[in-house]
This record gives C-alpha cells, structure tokens and sequence, in this order.
C-alpha cells in the first residue's frame, strides 16, 4: 500500500474545494487505486457532519463498478499538515475491502451488483464486533464530495448491525435501507458508516412483529421494483429476475398468499416505510414532492371478496 499524489495518476480529479484537505492517493497496484477525500454532509438530524470517503478507481477494469465507502470521523479530521506529512492515520480496513474485491473479480469473476451484499467473518471490523453485513446502494449523494470527484456508476457499501441483520435476512434489505433512512431523514438511506458505540439499530425483528411477510410466502429477488406514481403501481422486472420470478409463481399452491420482497427504483424520490407501532403511514423522501413513491413489498392473498389493491405495511396487497 503506497501513498501517491493523487495528481500522478489521476490528472482529471477535480480540485478540492478552498480550504480543503488534499484528498489522498494509495496505490494499491495493478492501476487500482483509492482515493481518500475529506469533506461534510448537511443533515436533517446531526447539523454539519465530517466525514472520510475511500473512492476505488481502477475496479471498473476488472468488470466491478467501482466502490465507496464513507465514514462519520468519530474525531477531529487530520489537519493539512498531518496529511501533507504522509501519515496513514485513518481506518485502512476499507482500502484492504476494496483489495478483497478486486482479488474476487480478477480472480474468481465474482462481482458484486446493487443489492448484493457481503456478510463479514472478520470480527471487530471497524472495531465494531457487531458490524454483520455490508448492502451495495448505486450513487448516493456525498455532500461537498462533489459528483465531479466520484464515478459515474458506483456502489456505496452500507454497514447493518447484527439487529437490523436479522431484519435484512428475515424481511428484505430495503426494510432496513429504509429505516435507517428514517432514523437519520435521510433519503433513501445516509451513506456514511458510524462507527460509533452508541449507534443504536435503525429497526429491530420485533417492531416488525406480525408483517405479512410472516404470514404470505416471501421470494427476495434483485431486479425487481416498485413504484407508486400517481394513481399507478408500476413494477419493473430486471432481465436477471425473470427467471427465479416464474419459478417462484409455479411452486405456489392455487390459493396460497404470497409476497415479493423488492428492491428500490432508482428513479424513486422517496419510499414508504413501517413497524408495528406507526398510527399513521411513514414515508421518507428527498424533498416535498413524492412523485416516485418506492414500494417495499407487493403481493397476492387469493380468495377475497372482491378485487382490490390497499397499501398493507410499506407495501400494496391485491
């Protein structure tokens, strides 16, 4: 690991704003490299907040999209001197992520898409002993991290708990994307990893207590989404899911109720969410307008007295 003057290999990196920290550039061979970038984010609930992006460039020549990963500074960001200096005083456990990944792709050909996840076997990873999942979200808004410093296509890699983990395996990631979307007003989810002891779970197992995807027959599937747009539900079936979607429909019994746990359109300007002890229907959204209402879920209980289709939970039952 090898640290470079991010001009040496990456000419086209936009200029750090004044009175920024001078990103830095480890060089991690093989034209791969990580770009560390200093910068804040405006937010609903914590104000101003610092935070560090690790940037990969060069995972794209191994047929990944690239990956970022940004944590919350649990302390007082270096100062330019100390940058300048050459010291590797942040976390490095993302750069030796980004290496693992780049080893599966070169290697193995296995690549991670959006909502893919990768479950953790190292311990204490952010010194964190309960960090459990990381969930791929495509192109998340960074704050002073402009889109000019960022690739095109890129995978933000989002931390869960072993609480929400539970959730994820259980639900659907989306029922957890969107809780901590919630907990933190941030649409659809807030892309920086908190490493902090007190980060409580953004949704637990039993405030989920009696969803319908306990009762229905549940199929997960990426490439599948929904959304509400006006008085429509549209739904959108990737190339990739067709075929576990037929396959799914055929083992079912002729009156057997049944679900789909879905994805998030990218299109979607907010999203609805739920737990047991809501009065009213919860939604998050990236403004006033909610136009693009993503859905978590949609499915099919046979035998009613009449067709219909009502919004159940953070989803839409006919």
């Amino acid at each position: 690991m090898v640290l470079r003057n991010p001009e040496e290999i990456l000419p086209d990196l936009a200029s750090p704003p004044p009175n920024a920290i001078a990103p830095v550039m480890i060089d991690l061979g093989e034209n791969l490299g990580v770009v560390v970038f200093q910068h804040t984010i405006e937010t609903v609930v914590e104000g101003t907040i610092q935070c560090r992006s690790y940037v990969s460039r060069g995972l794209a020549e191994f047929g990944q999209t690239e990956i970022v990963f940004t944590l919350k500074e649990r302390e007082a960001p270096l100062t330019q001197a100390s940058s300048a200096a050459g010291g590797v005083d942040f976390p490095t456990e993302p750069i030796h992520f980004i290496q693992m990944i780049r080893g599966l792709a070169r290697d193995e050909k296995k690549i991670v898409y959006p909502w893919d996840s990768t479950q953790f076997s190292a311990p204490n990873w952010l010194g964190r002993p309960d960090f459990k999942r990381l969930i791929y979200i495509p192109n998340l808004l960074l704050g002073t991290l402009g889109e000019d410093n960022l690739p095109g296509k890129r995978l933000h890699a989002i931390a869960i708990i072993e609480a929400e983990d539970e959730v994820a395996s259980r639900h659907s990631f989306l029922r957890v994307i969107n809780q901590l979307g919630r907990m933190h007003r941030h649409f659809p989810c807030p892309p920086w990893i908190v490493t902090d002891a007190e980060r409580q779970p953004a949704v637990t197992i039993a405030e989920l207590e009696g969803s319908m995807f306990g009762v229905c027959r549940t199929w997960s599937a990426k490439g599948i989404t929904g959304t509400k747009r006006g008085n429509r539900i549209v739904i959108s079936i990737g190339l990739s899911a067709q075929e576990g979607l037929k396959g799914f429909v055929k083992s079912l019994g002729p009156n057997e109720a049944w679900a789909i746990a879905l994805t998030l359109d990218p299109d979607a300007d907010s999203c609805l969410t739920w737990k047991k002890a809501d009065e009213h229907r919860q939604a998050i959204g990236s403004g006033a307008q909610m136009n693009a209402l993503g859905i978590v879920s949609l499915g099919v209980c046979p035998q009613q007295a009449k067709d219909s289709l009502m919004m159940v939970e953070d989803g839409y039952y006919g």
